[in-house]
C-alpha cells in the first residue's frame, strides 16, 4: 500500500473553523448554545419554529488548489466559502454583512483553535458583499451574501 501526499492540510472543514473565528470575533453565537440573534450554522440555514430570523450560515465551495511544496510534498489549498446573511430588516442586515466583512479582512496569520487544534488562519480573500434580495415567501427577510477564499492550515503539522 502507498502512502498519498497530504492534498488538504487540515482535518476539518473550513466552514466549522470559520464559524468558529467569526464567534470569537463577536460577529455572531453557537445557536446550539446561545438564543441571541446572528446564530451561525454551518452547510445549511435552517427555517423552523424556534430560529431566530437573524442568523447566518457558511458553506464550502469550491476551493483553489495553489500548489505544491516539493520538499515534503504537501499541497497548499485555498478554501472556497460563502456567508449567508438573513435578517428582518435591510439596514440590520447590511450592517450585519459590513461586520462580517470587517472581521474576514482583519485575518492576517491569525491563530484559531477548532476541535482542539489549533489553525492558522493566514488570510481571506474575499468578494464585496453582494445583496440577493428579498425573499419570495412571506416572512419577506432580506438576504445578503459573501463569498471567498480562506487559506487556512493546521499549524502543528
Amino acid at each position: 500500500m502507498t502512502t498519498l501526499p497530504p492534498i488538504y492540510n487540515i482535518a476539518d472543514p473550513p466552514s466549522t473553523i470559520l464559524k468558529a473565528y467569526l464567534i470569537d470575533a463577536g460577529v455572531g453565537v453557537d445557536p446550539t448554545s446561545s438564543t441571541d440573534d446572528w446564530g451561525i450554522y454551518v452547510s445549511m440555514m435552517p427555517d423552523a419554529e424556534g430560529i431566530n430570523d437573524n442568523a447566518m450560515a457558511i458553506m464550502d465551495t469550491t476551493g483553489i488548489k495553489l500548489g505544491k511544496w516539493m520538499k515534503n510534498g504537501q499541497t497548499y489549498f485555498n478554501y472556497g466559502f460563502q456567508i449567508l446573511i438573513r435578517s428582518n430588516g435591510y439596514v440590520e442586515g447590511f450592517s450585519q454583512m459590513k461586520l462580517v466583512e470587517n472581521k474576514l479582512d482583519s485575518v492576517k496569520y491569525t491563530s484559531q483553535v477548532y476541535n482542539s487544534i489549533t489553525y492558522r488562519l493566514a488570510s481571506v480573500n474575499r468578494t464585496s458583499g453582494f445583496v440577493l434580495g428579498t425573499e419570495d415567501e412571506k416572512r419577506r427577510r432580506q438576504l445578503f451574501t459573501i463569498n471567498g477564499l480562506l487559506s487556512v492550515i493546521d499549524s502543528n503539522v
